[in-house]
Order: C-alpha cells, then sequence, then structure tokens
C-alpha cells in the first residue's frame, strides 16, 4: 500500500494578516506591563522615595512609553542611596523620565549628585 503524500495545514493571507495585527498590540502591551512591574518592583526592591510632581500648579509628570494607558504615573524625583553604580544607570533606564537624587547615606540632607531626566 503507497504512503499518502503529507499534506501541509493551508492558511489564507488574510489569516496571516489577522493574527500579525493582533500580535503586535498585544506583545506591546506585554512589554508595557514587564515595565510596569520592574518600575514597581525597582521601588520596593531599592527602596526608593519618588515625588509625583515639581509643584500642585504644574500639570502631573507623564510616564514614558505610553505607560499612562495601563495607569502608571511619572515620577519627578527620586531620592535613592544606591548599592552600587550599576543599579543607578538601571535605576536611570527604567525612569527616564525622572531626576535622580543619589545620596551617600540615608541621613544627608543634600545629594551626593543629581541625574537629569533623558
Amino acid at each position: 500500500m503507497p504512503i499518502p503524500p503529507r499534506r501541509w495545514f493551508a492558511f489564507r493571507l488574510r489569516t496571516l494578516f489577522v493574527v500579525a495585527i493582533l500580535a503586535l498590540p498585544l506583545g506591546w502591551a506585554a512589554y508595557s506591563l514587564h515595565w510596569i512591574s520592574l518600575r514597581h518592583g525597582m521601588l520596593e526592591a531599592h527602596n526608593a522615595k519618588p515625588k509625583g510632581s515639581p509643584n500642585p500648579d504644574f500639570a502631573p509628570i507623564v510616564a514614558p512609553g505610553l505607560l499612562w494607558i495601563f495607569g502608571e504615573r511619572g515620577v519627578y524625583v527620586l531620592k535613592w542611596t544606591p548599592a552600587s553604580a550599576e543599579s543607578v544607570d538601571e535605576l536611570h533606564r527604567t525612569f527616564p523620565e525622572s531626576k535622580i537624587r543619589v545620596y551617600a547615606n540615608e541621613i544627608d540632607a543634600t545629594p551626593a549628585r543629581e541625574i537629569a531626566p533623558k
């Protein structure tokens, strides 16, 4: 008995477009939600103290990358005592809209350095 030829799945071009059109926004949403969880985790892990707005009369700081769609708020200033120099860079990548005031220790009243937003 001869073996029948293998039948490949047949998809229409329309199906490919529908899958691509659904995959792009869902991938962006997953990336954005991951970024939000990184921001919240970093604030908790490093005991950073965020400040939302420079003045109540000004417009609020908007979170980067359309994160505001998911309810994320922008951070104006982060008061932070770092564990290492790499963690300062990581914090700056995670909060590009923020000024980061780096303190040498918890007691200091003036920051050792201030990093401007990107």
